[in-house]
């Protein structure tokens, strides 16, 4: 079982997260809906795998939460779901090194396929 932190501000779309992890197997330590709350509600956690959005509350963005969460975990292996389009943001997104990419909307084989792909890697 893997211990996974969530960001994403879209209440509806954490929900949905924490719901389809779980039944996955694995072990939701958090969530938060901003890189600034991210880094008060992670900050004695480790996880194994961070699932985060690019656009997140407060105009922060998942590239931060990924940058703040590697300097504790640089193992932490990084899914990032997004809705973005944007050429510059897909290349932020990229430069963070993520193990995988997955686009919204989500379903459950997706994310069930890139747990397991970040989980044997």
């Amino acid at each position: 079982m893997s211990n996974v932190v969530i960001v994403e501000d879209e209440a509806i779309l954490a929900l949905d997260l924490i719901e389809m992890c779980e039944a996955l197997g694995c072990r939701v330590l958090g969530v938060a809906a901003s890189a600034p709350q991210a880094k008060e509600r992670f900050a004695g956690v480790c996880p194994e795998i961070l699932i985060t959005d690019m656009d997140l509350a407060d105009r922060s963005t998942g590239v931060q939460v990924v940058e703040m969460l590697r300097r504790r975990c640089p193992d932490i292996r990084v899914i990032f779901v997004t809705a973005t389009t944007c050429p510059n943001k897909l290349e932020l997104i990229r430069r963070a090194e993520p193990e995988c990419v997955l686009s919204k909307p989500l379903n459950f084989s997706q994310l069930d396929a890139a747990l397991r792909s970040v989980a044997a890697a």
